[in-house]
């Protein structure tokens, strides 16, 4: 008898219905397992935008911030976006940004200069998510009143020189007059008074420029020693500053060379009976002539070594004939003997 009856549900073994079953349930599981692997797509909406730094700060009418003025983006879980503009709006006081707009970075930060206006009072900075103007905040800033009082005087050049009796100083004496904010005041007059060993100045007074600052030239005394000059602000002379300058005596030798085009130095002081030194190995040819025609001539050379003597008192000029002309034109100088 066949073990096998048509219609009493028995199966051969190897039949795959249950092999099936289990391949679906498997394949089932291996798709959900894709879906899962994919995340959501990042939320790059911007929602909020909030002050980070430089809000309530304050500079002088017409200077800028100290520091810049920072925002951050963030979405609605408030992670930080990137790649964000920022639109930035002077909305109270004036002034001027430093850029109009500006991007996120990594940290979803954005940042701008500002330079208060140029009245004294309230200044406001709006900065909005380009894309949605409705995402905005404000910085508030304050420009302050210059204040022009002058509160010091210091000395920017021109102390501790040195030049030979009788004769200007090489470089100018500069001051610089600033107030309470060490900012630097034009128009202030600074008066100048020599304290030590004669000499003169080429003005008493004068006043400072828009860099706050001041200068004179100077000629030591006619004998050796100290020098000394007093520059104070004349509003208020407890403000001052003193220069040193030293008055050497008379030498009775010198020594000129050659610097590029110039007799360097091109001006010499000896005392009467002195011997003045010239020399040069420049590969340039040169000479000393004498713009009165007397002393004789150096010879015209590229290596010279050419010597004078001075029996008398004077100012005698002098001018290289290939590269100068007399009265100081071009490669020139002076002796002074004294």
């Amino acid at each position: 008898m066949s073990l096998f009856r048509r219609g009493r549900g028995f199966h051969h073994p190897s039949f795959p219905t249950a092999g099936a079953a289990a391949f679906a349930l498997i394949a089932g599981a291996a798709g959900c397992g894709e879906e899962g692997s994919n995340p959501p797509p990042p939320n790059t909406t911007p929602a909020a935008i909030s002050v980070v730094s430089g809000n309530n700060q304050s500079a002088t009418v017409g200077t800028a911030l100290p520091a810049p003025l920072i925002v951050n983006v963030t979405n609605s879980d408030g992670a930080a976006l990137s790649g964000v503009v920022v639109s930035w709006t002077v909305v109270a006081g004036g002034g001027a940004l430093g850029s109009a707009t500006s991007t996120t970075n990594a940290q979803g930060q954005a940042q701008t200069t500002y330079t208060v206006g140029a009245n004294a009072g309230a200044n406001q900075v709006q900065a909005a998510v380009q894309s949605n103007t409705s995402l905005s905040t404000t910085f508030s800033a304050t420009a302050a009143a210059f204040d022009n009082t002058p509160a010091a005087i210091t000395i920017v050049g021109g102390n501790n020189q040195s030049a030979t009796v009788g004769q200007g100083l090489p470089n100018s004496l500069v001051v610089r007059v600033t107030n309470a904010a060490s900012q630097s005041l034009d128009g202030v007059a600074v008066s100048w008074t020599v304290t030590q060993g004669g000499g003169s100045l080429a003005a008493a007074q004068n006043q400072t420029n828009s860099q706050g600052q001041a200068s004179n030239s100077y000629t030591v005394g006619a004998n050796p020693g100290a020098n000394t000059i007093t520059a104070a602000v004349q509003s208020n002379p407890s403000l001052n500053v003193l220069f040193n300058a030293t008055a050497n005596a008379v030498g009775s030798s010198a020594n000129i060379g050659v610097s590029g085009l110039t007799f360097s130095p091109s001006d010499v002081t000896i005392a009467t009976g002195g011997t003045v030194t010239w020399s040069w190995n420049t590969g340039v040819a040169h000479d000393v002539t004498w713009d009165a025609g007397t002393p004789a001539a150096s010879a015209t050379n590229t290596n010279v070594t050419y010597q004078q003597t001075f029996a008398n008192a004077g100012s005698f000029a002098y001018y290289c004939s290939i590269h100068g002309g007399p009265g100081g034109v071009g490669m020139s100088g002076t002796v002074t003997v004294q």
